[in-house]
């Protein structure tokens, strides 16, 4: 199965420590933090890795082909599509009928094989891993039913009555990418999953209690930098 990972964003929120580099290239004692990310998927498998980049770019890729990581390609993102853009914008590097999905700015500590036999005993279209998290203000929520199929996402709210959150890694079938139009801003987040809940696709939640972060904000990034001194890298 075809992993790809979403690495072109501009980190505006992380610019007061990291304003020399791409978000995914955040110094992290002495590693950039996708080589976690790289390392955590290389444990499981050697499959072929597609890095959807676009700021600064050719960085990340410099570093990667200096790197002895297995199969890895680039596709580059000439303007920012957003989420699913980026994704259609590499339809043409994914050769799996599934493909596994990572937020270039989060770590969480997955299984992977469990992750994947969930997507197909449900026969899912898409498979959004799910965390418990009290901070669903900063990331919004999602509603799920008896049988772990998502009913609706609710809008970033301290009110929120769920506290499962999109961890930011997902299982799609490739036929998901026939939802996205090609060479235009489109937000999985926003547009894509919404769209396909209310079109009664089978759309599911996996749920986690793993280790996870998002480095997203100077506060976390700082602690990711602390935790990662547990974490093994290849």
């Amino acid at each position: 199965m075809d992993f790809l990972i979403l690495a072109g964003g501009l980190g505006t929120r992380l610019r007061s420590v990291v304003d020399d580099r791409p978000k995914v290239m955040a110094d992290i004692n002495g590693r950039p933090f996708i080589e976690y990310q790289l390392c955590k998927i290389r444990k499981y498998t050697n499959d072929k890795i597609v890095l959807c980049i676009g700021y600064m770019g050719e960085m990340v890729e410099q570093y990667i082909n200096k790197r002895d990581l297995g199969s890895i390609v680039f596709s580059y993102e000439k303007e920012l599509l957003g989420t699913a853009g980026a994704i259609k914008n590499a339809e043409g590097k994914i050769d799996t009928r599934e493909f596994l999905l990572l937020n270039g700015d989060t770590y969480l500590d997955v299984d992977y094989e469990r992750l994947i036999e969930f997507h197909r005993s449900k026969n899912a279209l898409a498979t959004i891993v799910l965390r418990k998290n009290g901070d669903t203000g900063r990331y919004g929520n999602v509603i799920i039913d008896e049988k772990d199929r998502i009913m609706c996402f609710s809008e970033k709210s301290s009110n929120n009555s769920s506290t499962l959150i999109n961890a930011g890694v997902y299982v799609l079938s490739k036929d998901v990418l026939e939802m996205i139009p090609p060479n235009q801003k489109c937000s999985l987040e926003n547009d894509i999953f919404p769209a396909l809940v209310e079109m009664n696709s089978k759309v599911y939640g996996f749920l986690c209690d793993k280790y996870f972060i998002d480095i997203g904000i100077p506060e976390d990034y700082k602690k990711f930098i602390s935790d990662a001194k547990d974490i093994e890298v290849i």
